[in-house]
């Protein structure tokens, strides 16, 4: 088995930083001009929106963790889908598992772009039907 490209490498260490919420260690790994894509609310923004974003995510949802990662390693497009695991997703949950028989792990799909090392893109997607 081929080991994996410093890219995937550089997203598994963002999931990791998520859980430790280190967040200045997650910035490391994006370039000062990324462009980030929520596809579940289609917005988009920069940087700083999606530090913010990981933010609120973590502070909305107590004990939220990062608990399995997958990664598709093309290089320079990394594909990562992740499970994350709460103590409780409080009443946004109710909306985004309506349709889940499992409440127990949320997944999600994120697309990273990269420059020669940097994230430039990430798209952001709930998987609501695994």
């Amino acid at each position: 088995m081929e080991s994996e490209s410093r890219n995937a490498k550089s997203i598994r260490n963002v999931w990791e930083s998520f859980n430790d919420r280190n967040w200045d260690a997650m910035v490391a790994s994006f370039s000062t001009d990324m462009v980030f894509v929520d596809g579940g609310l289609g917005t988009t923004g920069g940087l700083r929106e999606f530090i913010d974003h990981e933010k609120r995510i973590a502070n909305s949802f107590p004990g939220i963790t990062v608990t399995h990662v997958e990664i598709i390693d093309g290089d320079s497009v990394v594909i990562s889908r992740i499970w994350n695991e709460a103590a409780s997703w409080g009443e946004l949950g109710e909306f985004l598992l309506a349709d889940e028989v499992s409440r127990a792990a949320v997944q999600c799909c994120v697309i990273w772009h990269f420059n020669e090392e940097k994230v430039v893109r990430c798209e952001g997607f709930l998987i609501k039907n695994p």
